[in-house]
């Protein structure tokens, strides 16, 4: 049987300290304090018109939706919700008393 010898080369523990460590912030940013995440169900058929759009315009598909929803809302005003509307208490999850 052949005895097979290697040669241990030294470890460069030198870069594996220069590597600056990855922090990841558990701030988050202004933008997402004024935004909520929507989700809703749509046809094949506008998926698949959204998806082109977002292919032609080179942008990732929920920024596409989200021009469309503003250029919607822009173009098609509507009254404002009264105060009492808007100061409704918040609907979710009801908490264990």
């Amino acid at each position: 049987m052949k005895q097979k010898q290697f040669d241990v080369l030294p470890i460069a523990i030198e870069k594996l300290r220069e590597k600056p460590r990855i922090r990841v912030s558990t701030e988050s940013s202004p933008a997402q304090k004024t935004s909520i995440k929507i989700l809703i169900e749509i046809s094949s058929e506008l998926s698949e018109k959204l998806k082109d759009q977002s292919y032609a315009l080179r942008m990732p598909q929920p920024q596409v939706a989200v021009l469309a929803l503003e250029e919607f809302c822009n173009n098609n005003p509507v009254e404002p919700r009264p105060e009492s509307e808007k100061n409704k208490k918040k609907t979710g999850r009801k908490r264990k008393s």
